[in-house]
């Protein structure tokens, strides 16, 4: 029956679909009970503990055909994907460089593109993924590595969103606890100087905006 779901910390929309048996979460974001939510988050990724979803009533109404004959049925399932674009110090691509990402005990092999994209295919609920590039096809000439924590980003316009995309963007400023602290400012003043703004060391809308660009853009 239809509910309202509460988001809690570490849930996608994708991950909150599949737990109340859609394959789409477009039919629950796009829902008209869930205008204000997407006026709200428009970015369908990124939502923030706390949030309340209305959860429709699935439509299990039976289909009915022919016997004796050829029937086809098309789902519609959009899927979910890890993206992540990987970038040196000076905003450089990290270009048709090898990677390997751990998802559960999947391990994937590939290529970045042209941009240092990462697009693999993931299920909705994956909360976690190791993630290892090499600078060069040597392996000697060493390698970064992550580990990534999906589904636990929160929106630009919070702290803890936007501290988040800081350390992410190479200006950290420690655990994205949601405080506005001397490390927090550092790191807000570092970026605004980079991206041509004023160093006020305030989370105000251009430095939203422009985290928005550089991180959620990617």
């Amino acid at each position: 029956m239809a509910t309202t779901h509460i988001v809690a910390q570490g849930e996608c929309l994708a991950s909150i679909a599949m737990r109340f048996g859609f394959l789409d979460y477009r039919l629950i974001y796009e829902h008209p009970k869930n205008a204000a939510f997407r006026r709200t988050r428009p970015n369908p990724n990124l939502i923030f503990p706390g949030d309340r979803i209305y959860i429709p009533d699935r439509d299990d109404t039976p289909l009915t055909c022919d016997t004796g004959r050829s029937h086809r049925f098309q789902a519609s399932n959009p899927g979910v994907f890890l993206r992540v674009a990987l970038k040196d110090a000076t905003g450089a691509a990290y270009a048709n460089k090898r990677y390997t990402v751990m998802v559960g005990g999947d391990l994937r092999e590939g290529r970045t593109d042209g941009e240092g994209r990462v697009v693999e295919p993931i299920a909705p609920d994956t909360s976690e993924a190791r993630l290892a590039l090499w600078l060069a096809d040597d392996p000697s000439a060493g390698y970064y590595a992550w580990t990534l924590r999906l589904g636990h980003l929160d929106p630009a316009d919070t702290v803890s969103g936007a501290q988040a995309r800081l350390n992410n963007l190479g200006f950290p400023c420690g655990k994205a606890d949601g405080i506005i602290g001397p490390k927090t400012r550092g790191a807000l003043r570092r970026f605004q100087k980079a991206a041509g703004l004023p160093q006020s060391a305030a989370l105000d809308a251009p430095t939203i905006d422009r985290l928005k660009s550089l991180h959620d853009g990617a």
